[in-house]
């Protein structure tokens, strides 16, 4: 029998404890939130700074303030006017849905009696108009409940303003003592630990500028594909009045997590057939097909190429951040990634599994 060498094992023990010590500064993280925003932030207008500093050969606070403030006022400005967007529409669209439920049921039945019998059976025919009648007594409660959420949102206002107000303060705060934190943290710390972490907090920063700007390609080609389709189905048909407000609308749709393109597409493809107007019907339905096709295959891999990750790689990590973390999961899964493989370096570059169970070979 082999000798029991605990040794072998000082690689599991060594991981396990970095993983739990990570878990615990992202348990922590969710408490201090304001001030983890403010830190990224920080981190964030930084490059800006240096750059004005550089070009204006000035070096004082008065820049940094000037900088965070105008970046506060103008992100700050554009929420405002987003939000306020987003709850009148929906409020409005969630109205509209309420009021027309029957006159879509009587259009669906219309179009179903319009249909020869020989194709459809009766009974299919009153299954159709069954699970139809199912679906939209389940879009009116799902509509109750966005109003509902919208209520709740409102009611959260003072509790979301005290969030706003202390990662704005701290965010000043930091960035007019950012020397003096610094100094302070390398008393506090060992260097080897402050090496890593100014490592993880570039990487985090790479992360996030890399998915920005993923996003900002796809939403611009989301954009192209939808102004030329409409345009082309446009000429084709003629039942499309907004062209460009449309294709930036549903661009802008496209970016959100789970959401794209389709959700708006497809029901609108549904709405045609339902009126008789099968061709637009079927060119919008092959155009969201198109986009979201195109989103599916270029995501995984802008990000994988920005954040220097194999596509499989960051595909799994999105996968997995949003079955842990939801829809904010597309964003986190890459980070946590990110972190992981800045802290796991020198394991990875040996051999992971080699590490783990003690193999020099």
């Amino acid at each position: 029998m082999g000798e029991f060498n605990i040794k072998k094992f000082n690689g599991i023990f060594y991981v396990v404890s970095v993983l739990i010590l990570l878990f615990l500064v992202f348990k922590i993280s969710i408490y201090l939130l304001p001030f983890v925003f403010s830190l990224a932030i920080v981190a964030m207008v930084n490059p800006i700074i240096k750059f004005i500093k550089n070009k204006l050969k000035i070096d004082n606070n008065v820049v940094k303030i000037l900088v965070l403030l105008i970046f506060y006022l103008t992100i700050g400005a554009l929420i405002v006017w987003a939000i306020v967007s987003i709850i009148i529409e929906g409020y409005k669209f969630s109205l509209y849905i309420l009021d027309n439920q029957n006159i879509v049921l009587s259009e669906v039945k219309k179009f179903l009696a319009s249909i020869n019998s020989e194709y459809i059976p009766k009974s299919m025919g009153e299954y159709i108009t069954s699970l139809l009648e199912r679906i939209v007594s389940f879009v009116s409660k799902y509509v109750l409940n966005t109003i509902s959420i919208i209520l709740s949102i409102i009611k959260r206002v003072p509790n979301i303003l005290i969030f706003i107000i202390i990662m704005i303060i701290s965010s000043f705060i930091i960035i007019s003592d950012e020397n003096e934190i610094e100094e302070f943290l390398k008393k506090q710390v060992p260097s080897s630990w402050l090496k890593k972490y100014k490592e993880i907090k570039e990487g985090v920063l790479n992360v996030l500028v890399v998915y920005i700007k993923a996003q900002i390609k796809l939403i611009l080609l989301c954009f192209v594909e939808l102004f030329i389709g409409f345009s082309i189905i446009n000429l084709i048909t003629h039942d499309i009045e907004y062209i460009l407000l449309y294709a930036f609308v549903i661009c802008i749709v496209d970016a959100l997590p789970l959401v794209g393109a389709v959700a708006v597409m497809v029901p609108w493809s549904i709405i045609s057939f339902i009126n008789s107007n099968y061709l637009f019907g079927t060119l919008i339905l092959v155009l969201s097909f198109m986009i979201w096709a195109t989103r599916q295959i270029l995501e995984p891999k802008l990000i994988s190429g920005g954040a220097k990750m194999h596509p499989l790689v960051a595909l799994i990590a999105i996968y997995l951040g949003m079955r842990f973390f939801g829809l904010i999961g597309v964003l986190i899964g890459p980070i946590i990634l990110s972190i992981l493989k800045i802290v796991f370096y020198e394991e990875i570059k040996y051999g992971f599994v080699k590490f783990l169970v003690g193999d020099n070979s």
